[in-house]
């Protein structure tokens, strides 16, 4: 597990043009469990990230979701995917205590 996790921290969140919203959820609920140090490199970043990302303009239709058109997920499962899988993430991170 641990060596698992170290790859993990290795590779690090995929954010950016190479979002991976998918990848980002699971590695995150395995970092979580894992906790230590692997937690503490891994959860800030991603939710830099994250609250950065999200649709901040109140006139758009689309305030307050996500979209990353190069996420894989993205092109079969759209904004509603992309949406779901951030608050997924970010429920995982923003309900867990501070490292």
């Amino acid at each position: 597990m641990l060596s698992g996790a170290d790859q993990l921290l290795a590779w690090g969140p995929q954010i950016g043009e190479e979002a991976n919203f998918y990848y980002n959820y699971h590695a995150t609920q395995v970092l979580h469990v894992v906790g230590g140090k692997h937690w503490t490199a891994w959860h800030a970043p991603l939710r830099d990230y994250l609250v950065a990302a999200q649709n901040r303009d109140p006139r758009d239709h689309a305030f307050g979701s996500w979209y990353v058109a190069t996420d894989p997920g993205s092109s079969p499962g759209g904004r509603l995917y992309c949406t779901a899988v951030a608050a997924l993430t970010l429920q995982v991170i923003c309900t867990s205590p501070d490292p």
